[in-house]
């Protein structure tokens, strides 16, 4: 085998720490992307969750409006549609309260768990690249 010059030798080298790097690279990236769709599915779920207890909300209060719909048609005075009618409006401004209350907590509530999520996954992918990167330095005796 011929000798190499000293250009050749270093020009091998860099080609070899440049696929290394961009391999290490890749596997970073794709570790990361891994963490984004935990995350993706995560808020998925928790926004499946959102939706349903607004359609259950959205159901009761369908429900209440019905039940006062028919109170207010079996009245027999002025007097007693404007009790219900009172009643209603009470009820209706106290439900509205406790609704938003309600979906302002759980949206907080997805917001701090994804929110969370995201930057610990990344934060894993990069550890765990650092780790191989370390394992790799050992495995060539301390070398790049």
């Amino acid at each position: 085998m011929p000798q190499q010059s000293q250009p050749q030798r270093s020009g091998r080298q860099f080609q070899k720490a440049t696929r290394e790097t961009m391999s290490t690279m890749q596997g970073q990236m794709s570790e990361a992307g891994n963490g984004a769709s935990e995350v993706i599915e995560q808020a998925t779920k928790r926004l499946q969750d959102l939706s349903m207890e607004t359609y259950r909300l959205a159901q009761d209060a369908i429900g209440f409006n019905m039940a006062t719909m028919n109170r207010m048609v079996g009245c027999r005075s002025i007097g007693e549609l404007a009790e219900i009618q009172r009643d209603y409006f009470k009820e209706a401004i106290d439900h509205t309260f406790d609704v938003s209350r309600r979906m302002y907590g759980k949206g907080s509530e997805m917001a701090d768990e994804v929110s969370g999520a995201f930057p610990t996954s990344i934060h894993e992918a990069a550890e765990e690249a650092a780790r191989k990167r370390e394992d790799a330095k050992e495995a060539n005796g301390g070398k790049r």
